[in-house]
Parts: C-alpha cells; structure tokens; sequence
C-alpha cells in the first residue's frame, strides 16, 4: 500500500473500531487479546507494529492530537483513541520507541488530565444517589 492508502486505513480501522470500544480490551503485554486478534485492533496493532516511519510518526500525532482534544470527543471516540495510544505506546522497534520517546511526556500529561477530569464527573452521579 503507498503512504495514502496506510493513513486511510489507520483511520478506518481506528472508526470500525468506535461501535464496539467498551468490549476491546488489551492484555498485560499491551496486545489485543486473543479472540480480538481478527478485528480492527488486531489489525491496527499489526500495521502499526511494521509500519514505515512517516506513517508511526502521522499516527503518534493525530493520536495525541485527538488525545489533547479529549474534552471534545465522544466516550466510544476516546475509547478508540485511549487504545490506539497503548498500542503506539507498545512499539517495540527502536525507531518507533524513539519517536514514541520524544512525546512520551505529552501523552502521560494528556492521559493524566483526562483521568482527573473525568473523575469528578464519574463520581457525581454516585455521591447525589447517597
């Protein structure tokens, strides 16, 4: 595939992947699950495990983009997004961990305000039902 063609199909995994966010799950090792191997994680993970350079690159920051923007995004669009960032944060080739490296603190600062973010509002339903 040329480099237009893999942007496309980083995106359409990514939105096949929005209907059914609340049931992908990763394991411990930071891979999709068994039975999720044949669906559009599986298939993310394997094309962003081997994929060229400027396509890792364009992957790691439209996801941090979409990450920074997560106040904006709907729950199974940032479910998505949370699991495409493990899955870049997993790469295991050193130029994939280089590049990954460089932005490493931009993702643990996003991932931070969003968890503190959401927290008050999680918990709002369950402290009124007290």
């Amino acid at each position: 595939l040329d480099r237009f063609a893999q942007r496309e199909l980083v995106s359409l995994l990514l939105h096949l992947m929005q209907p059914r966010a609340s049931e992908l799950a990763l394991g411990p090792s930071g891979r999709p699950l068994s039975n999720q191997q044949h669906t559009p994680l599986g298939m993310l993970r394997r094309l962003l495990y081997l994929a060229e350079d400027d396509l890792f690159e364009w992957a790691l920051s439209g996801l941090l983009a979409d990450l920074c923007m997560s106040q904006r995004l709907a729950p199974t669009r940032l479910q998505v997004i949370v699991l495409g960032s493990a899955l870049v944060a997993a790469a295991s080739s050193p130029l994939h961990i280089a590049r990954f490296t460089r932005v490493r603190s931009q993702y643990q600062r996003s991932l931070c305000e969003l968890v503190t973010s959401a927290a008050p509002a999680r918990c709002a339903p369950a402290a009124a039902a007290t």
